[in-house]
């Protein structure tokens, strides 16, 4: 998305030692590769690995993410805590 680009380009390096992908999409899978080419522009490392659940669109993938795809991505997050 062109937020999340803008958003990285605007990442002080100073402040910011690597970026962990999150995403959640119906349709679509992981994007890690486009983030972590942006992320080479500014200088910032990316994690290895990534969180992603699928996400709801209209009737696609229902009431997603769920509790269960939330507490995942939670235990993801920890790992960097």
């Amino acid at each position: 998305a062109p937020q999340v680009k803008a958003f990285i380009l605007k990442l002080d390096t100073e402040k910011v030692g690597m970026i962990a992908n999150f995403g959640s999409a119906a349709l679509m899978g992981s994007t890690f590769r486009k983030v972590e080419a942006v992320a080479k522009k500014v200088g910032i490392p990316m994690v290895n690995k990534e969180f992603h659940c699928r996400g709801q669109f209209k009737n696609a993938h229902k009431g997603r993410p769920n509790e269960q795809d939330l507490e995942n991505a939670a235990e993801f997050a920890r790992q960097f805590l």
